[in-house]
């Protein structure tokens, strides 16, 4: 990790600045392979604040997840989904964040019935874009 610092405007909470590396198609921090888009799959999205930029409060669901849009350092896509630590926060959903190899939280989206989406999927269908698996009913989203 390199010394530099990120203050989350959201929570006040000062983060260090990730090494992000990039070989061939895999995308890693440190050495961990990330998934960063649709369903978690058990493994967990990165979704450490410390991993993205440009991180704006979008709106909060139903049950009270606060949703974002950002960017991940390494990349110009712009993502809708969950910060890690504002899950941390609430008892109610800490049970989606799992602690990866290199000690950067990664959510597990199926677990909160959601997934992670482009801002161009959000914006074709909002909230239904984010409606993952069963476990929170579309109609608790709104």
């Amino acid at each position: 990790m390199s010394n530099d610092k990120i203050t989350s405007s959201q929570s006040r909470r000062t983060y260090e600045k990730p090494t992000v590396v990039q070989r061939s198609n895999l995308l890693a921090v440190t050495a961990e392979p990330l998934a960063i888009s649709g369903s978690s799959s058990g493994g967990g999205n990165a979704s450490d604040r410390r991993l993205k930029t440009h991180v704006r409060a979008l709106e909060k669901t139903a049950n009270g997840i606060q949703l974002y849009t950002f960017r991940y350092f390494w990349s110009a896509q712009t993502f809708v989904g969950v910060m890690a630590q504002d899950l941390l926060d609430q008892p109610e959903f800490a049970h989606a964040v799992i602690v990866g190899k290199n000690d950067f939280y990664r959510v597990n989206y199926d677990a909160l019935g959601l997934r992670m989406v482009t801002l161009e999927e959000w914006e074709a269908t909002p909230m239904a874009a984010i409606a993952g698996p069963a476990q929170v009913p579309l109609a608790a989203i709104s």
